[in-house]
């Protein structure tokens, strides 16, 4: 039968059954030509040996009727059995297939009520979760997890319900044979009619607590929602926070900036005085003894108010300009910087990945690891080579190590000490890459495919 089933009533059925669908409970109908010994009804039912008899088949038993004076039913849990006169029996088939067909669905219901049990308990779950969300990190991602299930499974659960009602609603009650007392006396032991109306009030039930367990849902969302809001202001203030202690701390470098700026000017104007002094020899006290210095610096120069001071200053104001001049062209050669963030979600070779990554420098590892990814990230700085042609790039790749993906590259490119701009960057890593055998389906021509551009930042 499980073969007729399409793989959403399978899983319908896996919901119910909590798994366990093999081992569901079974309803048996046994129609027999006669029973040994031949007693009267109420002498099956005597608690001891007849009756343990019948509970191996039916299972407990709710009772037993006599139809006339060869035809017997008996009722139990599990199981029906009607004996009649050889060669009668089945002439009841349709009204005991009815039956068991109706007790089936009660089975099932009884289910149907035990899995909505279960569902109602994790919500509970839920709930103690949200309460306690600060005691462990880990519960809001546990908590989105249930929540998720339990809509699923809400969702499963009205379409059984509504299965389960629509199969009450067409159910149809079997009628007596015609003059057949026999066969209306088993319609009034069996009570079908009222077995329905029964079911039918069962599955209305069923939906109400459905419903219940819906609205629980979404104000259990409702407040897992808050939760997050909350950690999201949280980590918003820090944000905050952080961003005005980084202005604060820009400010106090930008007047340290300044105050090294001063401290390299006074200090050029104190290298500026020594050379002009060691060039004069007054540092000596023997420009007396040199000729050029006593003709040409002491009665023009020397001698003459602030012209000596004059001569000073501008060797200082030299000096200063440089320095200046040389740590501002510096950082100016060092933060013109030209990025390329790429998403390439390429199958890699991982044996040939590592094989590759060993070749390199590697400055920078980043593990991301949880129970559905493993990703690393590696950084690091080419070596210097005339195909770069001026300053090495440095390359950024992210790597799903668990299932052998390249997720991502980030290159970065001084323009100003490289000609090489970041898509020719890109290709020579690519042919790198192809060198090594990295991608899973690599061609001989080595073509490169073509990524998508995730973001292109530029600094001048």
């Amino acid at each position: 039968v499980a073969n007729l089933f399409s793989s959403h009533q399978r899983a319908l059925l896996d919901l119910t059954f909590m798994g366990d669908v093999e081992n569901r409970d079974k309803y048996y109908v046994l129609l027999a030509d006669g029973i040994t010994p031949k007693m009267t009804a109420d002498k099956y039912m005597d608690k001891e040996t007849f009756e343990n008899e019948l509970k191996q088949v039916l299972g407990d038993t709710y009772g037993a009727h006599d139809l006339d004076e060869d035809e017997l039913l008996v009722v139990g849990k599990t199981g029906i059995l009607v004996s009649c006169s050889k060669g009668n029996s089945l002439r009841h088939e349709p009204m005991v297939v009815a039956y068991a067909s109706l007790h089936s669905r009660n089975v099932f219901t009884r289910c149907v009520f035990n899995r909505c049990f279960v569902l109602t308990d994790t919500l509970t779950l839920v709930h103690s979760l949200i309460e306690t969300h600060d005691h462990d990190p880990a519960n809001i991602n546990h908590v989105r997890s249930l929540l998720s299930t339990c809509t699923e499974e809400c969702i499963m659960l009205s379409e059984i319900q509504t299965f389960l009602l629509e199969s009450l609603s067409s159910f149809e009650i079997p009628k007596p044979i015609p003059d057949d007392p026999s066969s209306a006396r088993l319609l009034e032991c069996l009570r079908v009619e009222t077995a329905l109306e029964r079911m039918k009030a069962r599955a209305i039930d069923i939906d109400k607590t459905i419903t219940g367990a819906k609205n629980d849902l979404s104000a259990l969302r409702e407040q897992a929602d808050v939760i997050s809001r909350q950690k999201k202001l949280q980590t918003s203030k820090g944000l905050d926070e952080s961003t005005k202690n980084l202005e604060d701390l820009f400010r106090a470098n930008m007047r340290q900036g300044a105050v090294l700026e001063i401290m390299q000017v006074v200090l050029a104007g104190s290298l500026a005085f020594d050379v002009v002094d060691r060039t004069t020899g007054f540092y000596l006290g023997i420009s007396q003894s040199i000729d050029w210095a006593n003709d040409w610096l002491t009665p023009y120069l020397v001698d003459t108010p602030f012209v000596w001071l004059g001569i000073n200053m501008f060797v200082w104001i030299l000096f200063g300009g440089f320095l200046i001049w040389f740590m501002r062209y510096l950082a100016y050669m060092g933060t013109s910087v030209i990025s390329l963030r790429a998403v390439h979600n390429r199958k890699i070779d991982m044996a040939a990945m590592r094989k590759y990554l060993k070749s390199r420098q590697i400055e920078v590892q980043d593990t991301d690891n949880d129970p559905r990814v493993y990703m690393k990230k590696y950084a690091w700085d080419e070596e210097p080579d005339s195909r770069w042609e001026g300053l090495p790039p440095t390359i950024e790749m992210t790597l799903d190590e668990r299932y052998c993906f390249l997720l991502h590259i980030y290159i970065q490119v001084n323009k100003r000490k490289s000609k090489l701009s970041v898509e020719d960057a890109q290709r020579l890593l690519f042919e790198d890459l192809h060198q090594y055998s990295v991608f899973s389906n690599d061609s001989a021509s080595a073509e490169i495919k073509e990524a998508t551009l995730a973001d292109v930042q530029r600094d001048d």
